[in-house]
């Protein structure tokens, strides 16, 4: 039995197979004050690809973003344009590690302009999504 505990949202924090499962370790699991959903037949899963909802494990949808222009002159005259961009979702722009933006553009098209050569990272996040992420490319 493959036991998947999670957070108050549906987060998998942590899985567990136990091969002879007995109701003295899902008592153990409760007593700790764990929410756990389980599966029969499942070795183990990726929390970036499942959650749990109602108790049932459900596989994460993904978020209907596009990027349209990821390969742009730098300097700000042209911009990185992404659309479907839902409104509540989180975005994280980085570029060689070091965050540029973080923050909620409450748009759902994000232009991008960058104005040196280099490439941006963007990640969008909405939960229970899956991690959208996109590379827009500057150049001279």
């Amino acid at each position: 039995m493959f036991y998947a505990i999670h957070d108050d949202a549906g987060r998998i924090t942590q899985g567990s197979k136990v091969f002879a499962p007995d109701e003295g370790y899902e008592k153990q699991l409760r007593d700790l004050g764990h929410s756990f959903a389980t599966d029969p037949q499942a070795m183990l899963l990726s929390p970036d690809d499942w959650y749990v909802s109602a108790g049932l494990l459900r596989k994460r949808p993904s978020l209907s973003v596009l990027a349209v222009r990821t390969r742009i002159k730098a300097g700000g005259a042209e911009t990185g344009l992404l659309v479907g961009v839902p409104q509540a979702a989180r975005v994280t722009i980085t570029t060689g590690g070091v965050i540029q933006y973080q923050g909620i553009p409450g748009a759902t098209e994000l232009a991008i302009p960058i104005p040196v050569p280099c490439v941006y990272r963007v990640a969008i996040e909405l939960w229970p999504y899956k991690t959208y992420v996109a590379e827009i490319e500057a150049v001279e």
